[in-house]
């Protein structure tokens, strides 16, 4: 008598369950079982499970980008403000120019000085 390793009956196994699957294709839907329709509500749902885990994937990355961008604008801006505000501290310490008088403005590191300033 031959005996069957655990991984040869799972095989046989597997393999019945693959000829039963495929004997049913080829059923009109009345002709198959109940277990039949469950196995394939359940492959169905498998499937919309990962087509599900994939668009929340894909979501996720998308926030992660957009937080990173986020974050890089943020960290432009504060740079910017640290700028202009080491230019108007520069400026008060002249007693001839008025930070008042001269507006500073900096956008992405480019430095605009408007006003008035004496000869």
């Amino acid at each position: 008598m031959k005996r069957f390793t655990h991984n040869t009956v799972v095989k046989l196994l597997c393999a019945a369950a693959a000829t039963a699957s495929l004997a049913a294709c080829d059923r009109p839907e009345a002709d198959r079982t109940a277990g039949q329709k469950l196995e394939g509500a359940v492959a169905q749902m498998e499937r919309k499970a990962d087509e599900v885990k994939a668009d929340a994937r894909a979501a996720g990355q998308e926030v992660r980008q957009g937080a990173g961008t986020a974050v890089d604008a943020i960290a432009d801006k504060t740079k910017d403000a640290a700028i202009t505000t080491s230019i108007n501290a520069e400026l008060a310490k002249d007693s001839q120019l008025s930070a008042l008088r001269v507006d500073v403005d900096t956008v992405n590191g480019n430095v605009t000085l408007r006003g008035t300033a004496p000869d």
